[in-house]
Parts: structure tokens; sequence; C-alpha cells
């Protein structure tokens, strides 16, 4: 698997997440790879398209992206990718 940096650019660790209504506080933060999962998710990528960009399997992508619909209690793509952006504009407001 090795370093993803390569790929996007250092993701912002959205720990502050926690705080958002739709999260289930339960499920702890996000690892990185499924930050970096979730904003790829966000620009509009499949699973498969994610797991070629960061030469992971794509059942591995389907289990991690089934992971962030869970910690954000979420039925979909795009409802996560809204999540997402919503949460990273609040980020950058601090």
């Amino acid at each position: 698997q090795g370093s993803i940096s390569h790929v996007l650019p250092k993701i912002k660790n959205v720990g502050g997440i926690a705080d958002h209504p739709y999260v289930d506080n339960s499920s702890n933060e996000f690892t990185e790879r499924q930050q970096v999962i979730l904003r790829l998710i966000s620009e509009g990528h499949t699973n498969l398209s994610i797991s070629e960009l960061l030469d992971y399997s794509e059942s591995t992508v389907r289990q991690e992206t089934i992971k962030i619909f869970a910690k954000l209690q979420c039925d979909g793509r795009i409802e996560a990718a809204t999540i997402y952006k919503e949460m990273m504009a609040n980020s950058n407001e601090e």
C-alpha cells in the first residue's frame, strides 16, 4: 500500500468531525485511509477509480466506504460528499 501522499495533497485530519451532528460518535474518528477515500468520493470518484488511484482492491474500497457511511450515518455517496464538504467548509472557517 505505501504512502498515499503522492496521490493527494495532505488531507486535514477531520478530528473535529466528531462534533458534526451526522457523525456516530461511538465509531471514533476516521482513519487516514477513510479520510482519503471520503475526499475522493466527494470529488465524484467511483470505488473502481479510487481503488486504482490508491492501489487498493475494489473490495477494500467498498468495505471502507461502508464504514464511512456508517460513521456519517448516511445512505450514500451524495450525502457523504455533502457532509464532507460541509465539514471542510466549517473547518476552514475556524
